[in-house]
């Protein structure tokens, strides 16, 4: 699982620590500058545990939705940005 900030509205620089939410499963994010990242298009894995993707295969097998926020300080404000996930899934259907 990837993220990547396809839009930036703020001051450069600007570093963002903190949890991504995902359905029930929760992925620290430490010192990203997400300037930076905006800038040079970079692609940053989110390292899941076994336990995580387990959660978030779960909750697309039973709902096929994972509704997602981002909670954390911030180097300075107001900043505005989106953020692309890309999830690389394998999927297996049973008779």
């Amino acid at each position: 699982m990837t993220y990547q900030v396809v839009t930036y509205d703020g001051m450069p620089d600007f570093i963002l620590d903190g949890t991504f939410y995902l359905g029930t499963a929760n992925v620290g994010i430490t010192n990203a500058n997400l300037y930076d990242m905006y800038l040079n298009a970079t692609e940053s894995t989110l390292n899941l545990t076994d336990e995580e993707l387990v959660v978030l295969a779960i909750g697309l097998k039973t709902s096929f939705n994972i509704s997602g926020n981002i909670n954390g300080s911030v180097s300075d404000y107001p900043v505005y940005f989106d953020i692309y996930l890309k999830f690389d899934v394998t999927a297996r259907v049973k008779e």
